[in-house]
């Protein structure tokens, strides 16, 4: 019997810079490796744009790769709903408790 998940596996090769990389991944991700694949050589285009000093390849792919870096950090805080979330809870809390409280009295009131 064939693995169904190797079944689903394709082998592409992306060129970064002036080198072609095979990568195994998984058949419906092949659209996004080849978008990160000409991301990366357009980033690095623009840093050898950017920067007219002679610098060797791995200089540019290390700017690049800070630059993600950073962009990853960034939107990792962005997602960081904790400080939110325990002021809801309290604000939640604060409401539970007043609504039992307000409903008490009313009950007294009749």
């Amino acid at each position: 019997m064939i693995d169904m998940e190797k079944q689903d596996l394709l082998t592409i090769r992306v060129m970064i810079l002036d080198t072609s990389y095979p990568i195994k991944i998984r058949r419906e991700e092949e659209e996004i490796y080849r978008k990160a694949a000409k991301q990366l050589n357009e980033r690095i285009l623009a840093y050898r744009k950017k920067f007219d000093r002679n610098l060797n390849d791995i200089d540019y792919v290390i700017m690049v790769a800070f630059e993600l870096s950073l962009l990853s950090l960034r939107l990792e805080e962005e997602r960081d709903n904790s400080p939110f979330i325990s002021t809801i809870q309290a604000l939640d809390n604060r409401l539970a408790e007043y609504l039992k409280n307000n409903q008490l009295d009313t009950k007294n009131e009749e």
